[in-house]
């Protein structure tokens, strides 16, 4: 998913001069782009054999660099003022990408520099053989607080990518000149954070005692992050200050001696008369806690001072770390990069701090009961990691906590490498099931059916053991369905040995062909549309876009028996353009909340009711069967729970993932992001999705001999409906 472009977000910035053709491609004397950042070096050239238009093109070249990255083309450029929406466009091709990658570009809007809004083609233009030339652009609304843009290219994983006719767009016109845009000015670096003194000191052997103080600490200066006008607008440098009180902490200083100087310092203001305003009489759910009364962990003095300044929140807006995007969710693209070396363990804590407290404050469901008791551990789990392989598995226990399909990491501790074994699995009657082989294997014994008992050796029942508690994931379905399918990526120089279980018999397979799976689902093979025995019309979302759903509404209007297989991820979001034919009569289908950024920890009603509204021609089907099981997730769930509302419409299969929502993505100090779901899905009776998925009107899951056999039960369950409701 996209994962390797988000560290873009911090990639270092550039000014660019005022040219002729504005997004042409030079290069210098030693052949690199000029006006351009490329990286790394060595993988970005001005190719001038491969052109377009006459024009040279900018070629990434990863065939022999490492393929858990991406290599990348970034330029900063001024926002024209009075600019409303912004369009990039270019041309890309491909050759020979990898898994979940491959070509897109990207645009970004700056605020000091620092990400507030951000977004990239999609989906990626990727390709096993070399692709023709595909036109690609973005399209954003001007968010108020931009001051400059960044556009680019990126390639993400191994292969080749050429991107080409680059061009901005400003309110529908071609931009030729920046002549009339005030060029960015450079600013002076801040150097405070050059002159941290690393201390000398050792982390594993810190007392429980003092790793209390740090867990209660973390509290705070997130509390304080959000809640305090001054910390909130960006006074200080905040993650700089997280720097010097952990020293003080881990270096014997009172909690006490540490907090109450940090409010001296940056006051508190007077309370004012609490105002109830609109965002609060649209509350559904008040998350954080009131932590700070501890009167065993904090002094009178610091509870007193917290407490004023959480009466005193209404005094004003957003903080600069949570501002507002489209949907007046908290977006977190003000949070900075922070990478000293020598300060390993001290940034390590300062990303746990970082991703807590967005949690805490922004996470717009409740937490469980553990969540405040386990930070404790977690700290401790921090400083004492001896490498980044236990750091990361400390930020997998807290994402493993929150129970969100949604919530993954860049880097995932799950997959040994970026190759996907060339099958997918299920879960099925307690066993690994292979569901679909996406590569021609003929020399291999493997069959749709077989179960899959160990991976090189290590059992699948330990390694559930071992990884089950960290994977996140909304019901228990979808973590077995995850998990299993995330561990099939293995590095792509080795072989796996894969031990299957058939019948009585269990053998050793060792599978060196590996294979990009792009949407894994569990529809039927072949066309987007086809015509099913007793003249059903079946639709699926794999694959489908505007030209497929009108010719399958044209088949199931002769009909009236149409299947929508939701058993996947749309390639279009065809959800109202589908249902808009269906029915005479606007249909709501859903209520959206969020934790509004005014308002930490609250989360409000969105004042918007996603409703299907007809549009002619309308067709009258006498049955709709909607198939939806596991790998029916997000945009899939949110389609699924509109489409249940139309005329004569049933959903079968089994229950779906229960992660539905927008996601938000938290940039961590080392340019890592973290993702999770950030806008709340109730239905129309007011019942979360989330966690509960969605729950079929008739319940039906495939045997381990089903898919030996071949039968898709789901499809067979809803022909056999669709026949009886004919009748």
């Amino acid at each position: 998913m996209k994962n390797c472009l988000l560290i873009l977000l911090f990639a270092l910035s550039v000014c660019a001069n005022a040219q002729d053709k504005l997004l042409d491609f030079k290069a210098d004397t030693e052949g690199k782009l000029v006006e351009w950042t490329a990286s790394p070096d060595g993988a970005i050239f001005l190719d001038t054999e491969v052109l377009y238009n006459g024009r040279p093109s900018v070629k990434f070249d990863r065939r022999d660099i490492s393929t858990s990255s991406g290599s990348f083309i970034i330029r900063r450029v001024p926002l024209i003022p009075g600019a409303q929406v912004i369009e990039l466009r270019a041309v890309l091709r491909a050759k020979a990408t990898g898994p979940w990658a491959g070509a897109n570009i990207l645009l970004r809007q700056d605020k000091d520099e620092k990400a507030i809004e951000f977004s990239n083609s999609q989906p990626f233009i990727t390709g096993a053989s070399d692709t023709d030339w595909q036109s690609v652009r973005i399209s954003q609304k001007v968010n108020p607080q931009t001051e400059s843009l960044v556009i680019g290219a990126v390639l993400g994983g191994p292969g080749e990518a050429w991107v080409n006719d680059l061009e901005l767009w400003v309110d529908g016109e071609l931009l030729t000149s920046f002549a009339d845009a005030d060029q960015t000015a450079t600013k002076p670096a801040d150097n405070a954070r050059d002159h941290i003194v690393a201390i000398d000191i050792d982390w594993g052997s810190l007392e429980d005692e003092t790793i209390r103080d740090l867990s209660a600490f973390i509290q705070v200066w997130g509390f304080l992050k959000y809640f305090h006008p001054g910390v909130a607008q960006g006074e200080q440098d905040w993650d700089l200050e997280f720097i010097k009180a952990t020293h003080e902490i881990v270096t014997g200083t009172e909690l006490d001696n540490v907090l109450i100087p940090l409010l001296d310092k940056i006051g508190v203001p007077a309370t004012e008369e609490v105002k109830v305003d609109a965002i609060q009489q649209n509350l559904i759910a008040s998350l954080s806690s009131q932590w700070y009364l501890n009167d065993d962990v904090f002094s009178p003095k610091v509870i007193n001072l917290l407490s004023d300044l959480a009466s005193n929140r209404h005094s004003f807006t957003e903080s600069r770390y949570a501002i507002s995007n489209e949907l007046e969710m908290a977006s977190f693209t003000g949070e900075g990069y922070f990478q000293v070396n020598y300060l390993e363990h001290e940034l390590r804590l300062l990303a746990l701090a970082r991703l807590w407290n967005v949690f805490e404050y922004w996470f717009p469901y409740e937490s469980n009961e553990s969540w405040y008791a386990t930070l404790q551990d977690l700290t401790k789990q921090v400083v004492k990691s001896s490498d980044r392989s236990d750091f990361l598995i400390t930020l997998q226990t807290l994402l493993g906590q929150v129970n969100d399909s949604h919530a993954n990491m860049t880097e995932s501790i799950f997959r040994q490498g970026p190759c996907q074994l060339p099958f997918t699995v299920r879960y099925l009657e307690g066993h690994v099931v292979i569901n679909r082989i996406y590569k021609d294997i003929p020399q291999h014994d493997i069959k749709i059916g077989d179960k899959i008992i160990a991976l090189d050796g290590e059992s699948f029942e330990d390694l559930f053991e071992r990884w089950l508690p960290l994977y996140s994931a909304s019901n228990e379905q979808a973590r077995f369905y995850g998990l299993a399918n995330n561990l099939l990526f293995r590095s792509c120089n080795e072989p796996t040995v894969v031990t299957i279980g058939r019948q009585s018999k269990q053998f050793d397979v060792s599978v060196s062909e590996y294979e990009t799976i792009a949407n894994a689902n569990h529809a039927l093979p072949g066309d987007v549309v086809q015509t099913l025995e007793d003249d059903v019309t079946y639709l699926k979302v794999v694959g489908v876009d505007f030209d497929a759903v009108d010719e399958a509404l044209e088949k199931a209007q002769q009909s009236g028996k149409l299947i929508i297989d939701v058993r996947g991820y749309p390639s279009e979001f065809i959800l109202y353009y589908l249902a808009s034919r269906l029915t005479e009569k606007p249909l709501p289908f859903a209520q959206l909340a969020r934790v509004h950024p005014n308002s930490p920890g609250n989360v409000v009603l969105i004042d918007h009711t996603p409703t299907i509204e007809p549009s002619e021609p309308i067709i009258t089907l006498g049955g709709i069967a909607i198939l939806v099981d596991e790998a029916t997730l997000s945009q899939s769930e949110f389609s699924a729970l509109a489409w249940r509302e139309l005329p004569n419409s049933i959903v079968i299969g089994s229950t779906t993932a229960g992660a539905i929502g927008n996601v938000s993505s938290v940039p961590l100090p080392n340019g890592m992001h973290v993702f999770f779901t950030g806008l709340r899905v109730l239905d129309n009776t007011g019942q979360d999705v989330q966690h509960r998925g969605i729950v079929p009107d008739i319940f039906t899951k495939p045997t381990i001999a089903d898919l030996q056999s071949g039968r898709d039960v789901v499809i067979d369950t809803a022909i056999e409906w669709l026949h009886m409701k004919g009748k």
